[in-house]
């Protein structure tokens, strides 16, 4: 139930530092985590450019299908790998190899259960 406003907060206005706060370790996330994908100097739009292009050849299949959606989640989690051996990065969150290989172990066992679910 939204919070009926007094004639006196009405003309009030909202403190805005939370929202700020929030929106600014947003963009900090987001700059940190961004450099895993796209490097120094790098496209910052990168790793949905490379899935992309790996999708493209499958035009037929479907978007709506959890199987595709396990896929393409299983695809980002490779690209994350493949992105780190070619640039020789380090996670920012400190994800070595080997979660980075469980990340994608564990998206494509989960792609292969929905298929069993499906068959």
């Amino acid at each position: 139930m939204k919070k009926k406003m007094s004639p006196a907060s009405a003309d009030k206005a909202p403190d805005e530092s939370f929202f700020e706060t929030i929106l600014k370790a947003e963009l900090d996330l987001h700059r940190a985590k961004n450099a895993d994908y796209a490097g120094q100097g790098n496209d910052p739009l990168g790793n949905f450019k490379r899935v992309a292009h790996v999708l493209k050849p499958y035009k037929k299949m479907p978007l709506d299908h959890p199987l595709t959606v396990a896929l393409v989640y299983t695809l980002k989690q490779l690209d994350s790998v493949m992105w780190a051996h070619a640039t020789g990065r380090c996670s920012v969150l400190h994800e070595g190899t080997t979660e980075r290989f469980m990340d994608v172990s564990n998206y494509a066992n989960l792609a292969a259960w929905i298929a069993h679910e499906q068959a």
